[in-house]
């Protein structure tokens, strides 16, 4: 996937991916016959990291306290807003500018936010927000 294995702190983020790399786009999809990237991006945070985050990617900003790119680390949030002034796409941030999500044309895909495409609609990053994660935990 063009991250050298340790390169990177978490091997079940990867696997996970690397699982579904290939699976095609299909909007409100959750199956491996068809994913959205926010049901892609859902998947990940509760079989990776154990934590159940909202179904669509404007809510899930709702949850992350936004960082700009240079501070993005291995896990967090990127947001898109694509031809559209409200958040329209989410992927997870994989390191050295690389993010994995479900894209509408190629399905789950490893890009580059350097990418003109992805530079020109990238929006903000976001890190869950601890109390986030310790009321889903509490609920």
């Amino acid at each position: 996937m063009g991250v050298a294995v340790d390169a990177t702190s978490n091997i079940k983020l990867y696997k996970f991916i690397y699982e579904w790399i290939g699976t095609p786009y299909r909007f409100g999809g959750n199956t491996s016959k068809g994913i959205d990237c926010s049901a892609f991006t859902k998947a990940i945070y509760d079989k990776v990291f154990n934590t159940t985050i909202l179904r669509n990617s404007r809510d899930i900003f709702s949850m992350v306290d936004p960082l700009p790119k240079d501070e993005l680390k291995e896990g967090d949030l990127v947001f898109f807003k694509i031809k559209s002034r409200t958040i329209t796409h989410i992927g997870i941030y994989l390191g050295d500018n690389r993010f994995a999500h479900a894209s509408s044309t190629r399905g789950v895909v490893i890009s580059n936010l350097n990418e003109p495409y992805y530079s020109r609609y990238f929006y903000k990053g976001g890190r869950i927000i601890d109390a986030v994660k310790n009321d889903l935990i509490e609920e």
